[in-house]
């Protein structure tokens, strides 16, 4: 693991999600949505199948980002990684692109 390179990959996660998509939630559906796009790419690019977990909140659609890989050495274990990518009333670097760029980058890792 190239520590410059995870520390230049959080950075750069958490900017997109903070800084050029901005604030995500129910009242910023469209960049919410933006987030989600980001994050779905993110995992594809690396090799990962993306699934959603859909739900609706006032007359809109809103999904969970679901992943799953399964381990070479230990196939039955099973690790549950999370984080939440909507943010309130800020940007949200620390509100929660920190963790997701967190648990983008650890994907990023894995995938290897």
């Amino acid at each position: 693991m190239d520590k410059k390179t995870t520390a230049e990959m959080l950075k750069a996660h958490v900017y997109k999600l903070s800084h050029e998509i901005g604030e995500r939630g129910i009242f910023k559906y469209d960049n919410l949505n933006r987030a989600a796009e980001y994050i779905e790419g993110e995992f594809r690019s690396y090799g990962y199948e993306v699934d959603f977990q859909k739900y609706n909140i006032r007359n809109r659609v809103f999904r969970n980002i679901i992943v799953t890989k399964t381990g070479v050495g230990r196939p039955r274990e099973i690790v549950i990684l999370g984080a939440h990518y909507d943010s309130m009333k800020n940007p949200g670097a620390d509100d929660n692109a920190s963790a997701v760029a967190g648990l983008l980058e650890t994907a990023r890792i894995f995938s290897s």
